[in-house]
């Protein structure tokens, strides 16, 4: 258990992606510009991601973070 009250989870982590969002040190464009793969609905529609997005769900509820 840990007292902050809050968790950010980076949605690269939990969807298991290696892609970046941002490389620390650069100034590029390329920085926060990468798009997921799927749209949001689709990513829904996935038995597998939603079984990941309940676990995710399921942890921060056991550590009073909801």
């Amino acid at each position: 258990n840990s007292n902050s009250w809050i968790a950010i989870v980076m949605i690269t982590d939990l969807l298991a992606r290696r892609d970046r969002f941002n490389v620390p040190g650069t100034a590029a464009a390329a920085n926060w510009t990468r798009r997921l793969p799927k749209t949001i609905s689709q990513l829904q529609a996935s038995r597998n991601v939603r079984r990941k997005m309940k676990l995710i769900r399921e942890l921060l509820e056991k550590s009073g973070r909801t």
